[in-house]
């Protein structure tokens, strides 16, 4: 009876030890899983940021463009050197009026 009792302790001490092994296990399985799931979404964030960056200069450019377009259709005469210059620096003033309002949103 002291045998079978014996038995049954050590049966029961290797099945607590083989569940806490699999909680160990599940807890490591699941931390590395929530690593790499932190890590992909930082990832999708930098991108997203650098995409985001990209399209202000891509829009930016697309601005200048259109406002030398359109002074050059207004103006459609000669010009002299300074009025270019006062011309290129308003755009500029609004342009950076413009993107501080961006930034803002």
């Amino acid at each position: 009876a002291k045998l079978i009792e014996s038995i049954e302790d050590e049966r029961h001490k290797q099945l607590q030890e083989g569940l806490q092994e699999a909680k160990e296990l599940a807890a490591e399985v699941q931390a590395e899983a929530r690593g790499k799931a932190e890590n992909i979404i930082k990832r999708a964030e930098e991108s997203a940021a650098r995409e985001v960056a990209q399209a202000k200069v891509e829009l930016r450019n697309y601005m200048v463009d259109l406002s030398i377009q359109s002074a050059e259709l207004a103006l459609q005469e000669t010009i002299s050197d300074e009025d270019h210059r006062q011309i290129i620096r308003k755009y500029i003033e609004e342009l950076a009026g413009v993107e501080a309002g961006e930034s803002e949103v």
